[in-house]
């Protein structure tokens, strides 16, 4: 039996604010208030699915707050749609990534059905380009974003797998890991994953301190591949129609151009999150948004080239700076 239809599935992300002013992943020091950088780029997120003849809500814990700043920052933004959600996990204080934790529970409330039969949950500094384009999925099934080729470019496959095995408590046959920024599926194929990720956290708590990787990513990755030795079917989106995750930050491996990428459906661009909050809400259109990143990326992968030079020079290490094309 089949349910899920890709581009008529209903998206969802999530902005869990706290009063934590500790510095934030991919933000500059000095940047304005974090919670309004990222309610912007929710916002263009919600535009872009519009455009698309999508629908998005940003699921919070807060939506007082982030109602009244939606209501300050102004045009483009104030119809953003904002979903009040009580949050209980004992996510510890002072983790790292701390507020992406939450993301475990979400997943849980998806498998309820809470938030629909087909669902999916994005990463908010995201832009969907044009309808997502997948196979159709099983009744109990998962799309989810396998990035294990490039994370094991990065950091080798006995680190990946030494996290995956140490957090699922035993070996896997095949370890695989996900990108965060995507998951997609039945309310049934939710559940599945939920079980996983319950029997996973008393692991993660134990070993967090010693595990490379820190997050929800690394959770859900151990989750998905317990679920899938257990007979969960996937689709993987890393495909044309599909998701990709683009730098322009330095990295630890080679990536893609961007022209091999820029047509993908969904664009996850995480160390970009000043230009997608900066960037015209109003009337989202693709191409333009196209043409303004690959001149603001120029510009910015110039400057990480220089660097890149410099630190290499100083006897740092190096990294690698993506190509346009």
């Amino acid at each position: 039996m089949t349910c899920f239809d890709a581009s008529r599935t209903r998206l969802y992300g999530l902005l869990h604010v706290t009063a934590d002013k500790a510095s934030h992943a991919n933000l500059r020091p000095g940047s304005k208030d974090p919670a309004d950088i990222y309610l912007l780029c929710s916002a263009l997120c919600a535009a872009s699915v519009a455009a698309s003849g999508g629908t998005f809500a940003l699921i919070t814990n807060d939506s007082a707050r982030l109602r009244g700043r939606c209501d300050a920052l102004g045009i483009g933004i104030a119809d953003l749609e904002l979903i009040q959600h009580r949050f209980k996990w004992p996510v510890p204080g002072g983790i790292a990534f701390h507020s992406a934790h939450f993301k475990l529970e979400l997943i849980e409330a998806f498998g309820t059905g809470q938030f629909g039969d087909c669902a999916g949950l994005i990463d908010i500094d995201t832009v969907l380009r044009k309808p997502l384009d997948l196979p159709a999925l099983t009744q109990d099934g998962l799309v989810v974003y396998d990035i294990t080729d490039v994370e094991v470019a990065s950091y080798g496959l006995a680190r990946i797998r030494h996290d995956l095995e140490v957090v699922a408590g035993r070996p896997l046959r095949d370890p695989r890991w996900y990108g965060g920024e995507f998951l997609m599926g039945t309310a049934a194929g939710f559940a599945i994953l939920s079980e996983q990720i319950r029997k996973c956290w008393p692991n993660y708590l134990k070993a967090v301190g010693g595990l490379n990787h820190v997050g929800d990513e690394m959770i859900v990755s151990t989750a998905i591949n317990l679920a899938v030795e257990a007979g969960l079917p996937l689709i993987n989106a890393d495909r044309a129609g599909g998701v990709a995750r683009w730098w322009t930050a330095r990295t630890n491996a080679p990536i893609p151009t961007f022209q091999k990428i820029a047509n993908r459906s969904l664009l996850h661009l995480p160390a970009d999150k000043e230009f997608l909050a900066g960037f015209p809400r109003n009337a989202f259109d693709s191409s333009r948004f196209v043409a303004a990143y690959r001149k603001y990326a120029a510009r910015k992968l110039l400057l990480r080239r220089i660097v890149n030079v410099v630190s290499q020079r100083l006897g740092g290490q190096r990294g690698f700076v993506a190509q346009l094309d």
